[in-house]
């Protein structure tokens, strides 16, 4: 995979200097901006090419609910297609596009991607598509409901998801998923992280160790059962028997926070747990907890993780498919937890808890995703798709 990077930045460096120099311009098509960590990574780029001097345009399906169009520089144009569906857009993207004429798509999600795919054979448009995996491509193609996601969508995707321009994989297992179940060409896959201000030391925090460590659990994410945060509570109570005056501190918000709260009631921790809501910028309770945990079903590369350890707090997460064991290294920046076992995840916390880390440790071992760094390899990358309409 490294070699397939390398190759890359190769050819990138091989394109044609003026055309390297030009002034590009990127349109980014995405659900929304709700606040998810594609969403937030969506922003993150747009802004950073934006100072970079590309012309940058965010397009949307459509804004209910929108709670990060406040982060998107002054220099981004953001519009809405007014769609409540992909599969209903597809007439309003393209006209947006023909309109736009940006130099390259970058297209977060598959679905997306496809769409665009299918308006370049139709000859409808000519511009390169870069598609960001958001997800584990084969496990949601097969995961939606209804004919059209359980049917439509993943045929459509295991046929002409590979006739994208180049794809970008936020961690190596969802490369290795885009090769082996959707036979995508290695050469057409770039795995990239999600850009982060990690070699920045938070305020606050010691230059080494911070001893004794906060007695406080932190918990960041959808309240939905693909985060299972129900299997969180019921492993933290086992953290409570042996350690009573720990706390759990939950920013999010979803579909099961009843279910939850009604949990907490029947675990008798009422007075442990606190809810703090949807926090747009999570950056500030990183430092000031003991540890972060993330217990996923699935995941694609955990921002949560990367943010928490470049603050110089450990974390303790469930090593499921694919992005955790791409950021967490047993012992150095926290533990991962092999199986979905309640007694093995609180023995897990309680030991970060309890262990004397080193902050500058810690931030070392998560620099490969280092914003500017990583805003580089996305540059080279969209500049490289960028060629392929002028030669």
């Amino acid at each position: 995979m490294q070699a397939a990077n390398g190759a890359f930045m190769e050819l990138s460096h091989r394109l044609d200097a003026a055309f390297l120099m030009r002034n590009l311009s990127c349109l980014l098509v995405i659900g929304s901006l709700r606040g998810g960590g594609a969403e937030r990574n969506c922003v993150e780029i747009a802004n950073a090419l934006s100072h970079r001097g590309w012309r940058v345009e965010i397009v949307v399906l459509n804004r209910e609910k929108e709670r990060l169009s406040h982060e998107v520089g002054d220099r981004v144009l953001v519009s809405s297609l007014n769609a409540r569906r992909t599969r209903s857009a597809g007439y309003r993207l393209v006209r947006r596009l023909r309109a736009s004429n940006p130099d390259v798509v970058l297209a977060f999600g598959h679905q997306i991607a496809v769409l665009l795919v299918v308006a370049r054979m139709l000859r409808v448009l000519d511009i390169p598509v870069v598609a960001r995996t958001t997800s584990i491509v084969s496990l949601r193609a097969k995961s939606g409901l209804g004919f059209w996601e359980r049917c439509v969508v993943p045929l459509a995707t295991r046929f002409l998801y590979k006739s994208v321009s180049l794809i970008i994989a936020q961690s190596s297992g969802m490369a290795q998923d885009l090769r082996d179940n959707l036979k995508i060409a290695p050469e057409k896959i770039c795995v990239i992280g999600n850009p982060r201000f990690v070699d920045q030391q938070p305020s606050g925090v010691e230059s080494d160790s911070r001893w004794p460590r906060d007695r406080s659990v932190l918990f960041v994410g959808r309240l939905e059962s693909v985060k299972d945060p129900l299997f969180l509570l019921r492993s933290f109570r086992r953290c409570l028997t042996r350690c009573p005056d720990l706390r759990l501190k939950i920013l999010g918000d979803g579909s099961l926070r009843e279910a939850m709260r009604a949990e907490i009631a029947n675990l008798e921790m009422e007075s442990s747990v606190e809810f703090a809501g949807f926090v747009p910028d999570p950056g500030a309770y990183y430092p000031a907890a003991g540890v972060t945990v993330l217990c996923s079903h699935v995941e694609g590369l955990p921002n949560v993780l990367i943010e928490s350890i470049a603050s110089g707090t450990p974390v303790v997460s469930i090593d499921c498919d694919h992005g955790p064991r791409d950021i967490v290294q047993d012992g150095v920046n926290g533990y991962l937890v092999a199986e979905r076992n309640e007694e093995k995840f609180a023995d897990a916390i309680l030991s970060a808890l309890s262990t004397r880390w080193s902050a500058d440790t810690l931030r070392r071992s998560v620099r490969k995703f280092e914003h500017d760094g990583v805003i580089d390899q996305y540059e080279a990358l969209l500049r490289r798709a960028a060629a392929e309409r002028v030669g």
